[in-house]
């Protein structure tokens, strides 16, 4: 199976994702830049965060210096962890982006299939053609948008899409689906 853009450890998933028989109509994966447009927010937000809490941990330690007991001399350390948050949200686009690209979409004969990157292990999902029937499209006026497969409650009001989230061409993906597997290649 030839799957050239997809980084090895991907390629392997797909591979022994895909059932003896079963054959691949499309191979892609999200937009890298789509998907680091999304991470600009949280790096704008941890712009003044990442100084507030720098700042407070400096007027700490200016309070603390002069002649305070042992314990107190630690209480600017509480303010690492939200230093270390807003580290972690300014690089948000970088870790976006190399989950964009360890990511891929496949669309074989029988079903479609999403794996996604989250931090060490590999999120797959299945979807055949009887669940792919309530699939929906956004689509923008660039033709970029996603083909969602599932919706799952995370709590707090939150919604997590699940299905090809990011796509380029997102009318050509659809059409694959619903001539491949849908209608069955008719």
């Amino acid at each position: 199976m030839d799957l050239p853009d997809l980084p090895r450890m991907t390629q392997d998933l797909v591979e022994r994702e895909v059932r003896p028989g079963e054959r691949i109509l499309w191979v892609g994966r999200p937009s890298v830049r789509r998907a680091m447009i999304l991470g600009v927010v949280p790096m704008l937000f941890a712009i003044p965060w990442t100084a507030f809490a720098i700042f407070w941990m400096y007027s700490a330690a200016g309070a603390t210096q002069h002649g305070a007991p042992w314990p107190f001399g630690l209480f600017p350390l509480f303010g690492l962890p939200f230093v270390l948050i807003g580290i972690g949200m300014f690089t948000a686009p970088l870790w976006i982006r190399r989950a964009a690209l360890r990511s891929a979409y496949v669309v074989t004969d029988q079903r479609a299939i999403c794996i996604a990157w989250r931090v060490l292990r590999a999120e797959i999902s299945s979807y055949p053609a009887a669940a792919l029937q309530r699939m929906r499209k956004t689509v923008g006026a660039s033709g970029a948008g996603d083909l969602v497969f599932e919706e799952r409650y995370q709590g707090r009001g939150a919604m997590r899409r699940i299905g090809f989230i990011g796509l380029d061409d997102v009318q050509a993906v659809e059409r694959i689906i619903r001539e491949g597997i849908l209608h069955g290649g008719s």
